[in-house]
């Protein structure tokens, strides 16, 4: 009995002192796993923070899918989409509902997330780096990210609410910056990782930003607040960079295949400067095929590939066995170039082009299936085909940049005697150019041509050209539409197309004139004069209970 009285007495007084330090009790103090206490106190820490960001970039470009690739173009002046008026790659459907406009603001806001809890932490006195180059290139690499955020957001939707430190709680209050302060936002981000940033010969692994990353955005930002100074300044940074030149010989995997050295550029692992000698690219997307944890691979050949193996010859017998890897794998095509990219800028002298040139737009393909009448002939020089489809979807020219042409991996390839594809030889299979040599020259023309000096523009795109061996151009040819078609010419589908044309102002106009959804040729779709800019999602302003996020003019309920 005294037991008992005494094991009472104990466990009273357990629970009063657990009363009496509850707040204590009650808090968790994690041993075995991560959490926001444990984390980010290492250098290895902020590198995995840091190697997350970088995760985040291929799902805002080259990570092609029904909503990034109507940035590539879908309603733009290069590429349309044939699945009618309602596709993800039609003007209609970009409204404050719509999957592609909060699809983006989404991400971005992930990446400035992210790059926020890195720069308000790497600063705690608890953190040590052993140098402080390591730590401030890390916060360098931070303020990149949200600077290219910004830039991005500042194209797509104007102002925007600008975030500079890590939301720790709810927040339902928030406004929009004006497109100036956010894009200004974007300058002082730039100004510390151009200082901060590694030189190229200072890395030690591929895919890593470097300065020459920061100065090629630093120009695009300021094309974008019209200071052509200040954007020369940066564009010749990088262009001066002995480190960096126009790639101008065959050179990497397939080097001894016919080709030419633009087809090089985009052939499979050519891209990177440690592995292939390759010293145009100045940030590259990375992949590593059947690497658990990579990022996956653009689904080019799908997206941008053809029908081919649909086609049917005019006795209406198919004219290939399947998709091959010889002839770009198993292609779908929901986003075609358009008659204006794939021949009107090509015409006269141009035609000889080599980026124009049979290794880089495809033209023509063999029949492969022996019972055609048209086997092993060319089906296009033979007149073979039967129907192309009511948008071309089953045959028009095939643009290889993204297509690993007779290039394919074995384990995506059904029979290797024949070449015949599984149905996943629908990607690209390789690494990306997220900022190419070629692009800071076509910076660098565009704001000598806006500052009114012709002479240096053209001399810029003829460096260009040069490596093309192309006709060059004379000052007086120089114009901002010029410009944006030599701009398609080197980077069609590299680019982000529909933030080229809402940066310079001209969507509307190129599209109503090259666009065949709504230059008449297919139809004839009306182009809203307001949706130069997307909409704020409407789950954002819903949400933002605690103040007013405006719309953009022209939406339901833009200002």
């Amino acid at each position: 009995m005294k037991t008992i009285k005494y094991n009472k007495f104990v466990f009273l007084f357990m629970i009063a002192s657990i009363a009496c330090n509850k707040d204590k009790w009650l808090k968790e103090v994690p041993l075995d796993f991560y959490s926001t206490e444990n984390v980010y106190k290492t250098p290895e820490q902020f590198n995995y923070a840091i190697t997350d960001i970088y995760s985040k970039i291929p799902a805002v470009t080259y990570l092609t899918n029904d909503f990034t690739a109507p940035v590539v173009g879908g309603f733009a002046d290069n590429l349309y989409h044939f699945y009618g008026p309602t596709a993800f790659g039609h003007h209609n459907r970009i409204i404050p509902e719509g999957g592609t406009t909060s699809y983006f603001w989404d991400r971005y806001y992930k990446i400035i997330s992210s790059s926020n809890v890195i720069l308000d932490r790497i600063d705690e006195p608890d953190v040590v780096f052993n140098t402080e180059t390591l730590k401030n290139q890390y916060k360098a690499e931070a303020m990149f990210f949200r600077a290219y955020a910004y830039k991005c957001l500042a194209i797509l939707y104007g102002g925007v609410p600008v975030i500079l430190d890590e939301i720790k709680e709810p927040k339902r209050d928030f406004v929009r910056a004006g497109k100036e302060a956010v894009l200004s936002q974007a300058i002082s981000d730039l100004e510390y990782a151009v200082n901060n940033l590694p030189e190229v010969t200072d890395l030690v692994q591929d895919g890593r930003l470097t300065r020459a990353a920061a100065y090629h955005l630093l120009t695009e930002v300021y094309l974008t607040v019209d200071n052509w100074d200040k954007a020369i300044e940066a564009a010749t940074k990088v262009i001066s960079n002995p480190n960096y030149t126009l790639m101008t010989e065959r050179f990497g995997r397939r080097a001894d295949k016919p080709g030419d050295a633009f087809r090089d550029l985009f052939i499979r692992n050519n891209q990177n400067r440690m592995t292939a000698g390759n010293t145009e690219g100045i940030w590259v997307g990375q992949y590593e095929h059947l690497v658990m944890g990579t990022a996956a691979s653009p689904q080019g050949t799908r997206f941008y590939g053809v029908w081919y193996w649909q086609l049917r010859d005019k006795n209406n017998v198919p004219l290939f066995l399947d998709h091959s890897s010889q002839n770009g794998g198993r292609g779908i095509g929901f986003y075609a170039n358009n008659d204006f990219i794939n021949d009107t800028i090509w015409q006269g002298d141009l035609w000889d082009d080599m980026r124009n040139s049979e290794y880089n737009i495809q033209r023509d393909m063999i029949a492969d299936n022996p019972n055609s009448d048209w086997y092993g002939k060319k089906i296009i020089e033979e007149d073979a085909i039967l129907d192309r489809g009511l948008y071309h979807e089953y045959w028009r020219p095939i643009w290889t940049k993204l297509i690993p042409m007779d290039d394919f991996p074995d384990d995506v390839i059904a029979d290797l005697a024949t070449g015949r594809t599984l149905t996943t030889a629908h990607s690209s299979f390789t690494d990306t150019y997220l900022m190419r040599l070629s692009e800071t020259y076509l910076f660098r023309a565009e704001a000598y041509f806006r500052k009114g000096d012709h002479g240096a523009a053209a001399a810029d795109i003829n460096v260009i050209r040069g490596r093309a061996k192309a006709k060059l151009v004379t000052p007086d040819q120089i114009t901002l539409d010029f410009i944006l078609d030599e701009r398609l010419r080197e980077l069609n589908l590299e680019e982000l197309r529909l933030m080229t044309l809402m940066r310079t102002g001209t969507l509307l106009d190129r599209a109503r004139k090259h666009n065949p959804n709504y230059n008449g040729q297919f139809a004839s779709h009306p182009l809203d004069n307001y949706k130069t800019l997307f909409p704020i999602p409407q789950s954002e302003i819903e949400r933002n209970t605690g103040a007013k996020l405006e719309q953009n003019p022209g939406y339901p309920g833009g200002r």
